[in-house]
């Protein structure tokens, strides 16, 4: 992709983002404290350094089913490549997390039930 799409690209997730902001921290003052936060569907990764922002979790796990990522992870964040569909995806992640986020991905997926149930079983029950 060339740099000017790129570039293009940055500036039009920016003002997606920012429309949303005072819902995010709203959303990020009710649920306080995060340990650790899993972006299912991570993408580009633009959009979810975005919402570790507001979030500031402590640690950040970006998930995809492909490797696309264009952006520089931070100290706190790491990148793995499973389906959220996947009993894999089980594994790594039941138990282990605080907060899922998942925005504008479902859609690639093959089976949407699996993949929210698996969302709703790697969260914590309280």
């Amino acid at each position: 992709m060339s740099n000017v799409l790129t570039e293009v690209r940055k500036k039009a997730m920016d003002a997606s983002f920012e429309s949303r902001r005072p819902f995010l921290q709203d959303a990020a003052r009710l649920i306080g404290p995060v340990g650790i936060m899993l972006n299912v569907g991570c993408g580009e990764g633009y959009f979810d350094l975005k919402m570790a922002e507001v979030f500031k979790p402590q640690k950040l796990i970006l998930v995809d089913i492909q490797d696309l990522l264009q952006v520089q992870l931070p100290s706190n964040a790491e990148f793995q490549r499973v389906d959220v569909c996947s009993q894999e995806f089980l594994k790594r992640f039941q138990n282990r997390v605080t907060l899922v986020v998942c925005s504008q991905a479902l859609h690639e997926t093959v089976d949407i039930f699996k993949a929210v149930q698996n969302l709703f079983t790697v969260l914590p029950i309280d």
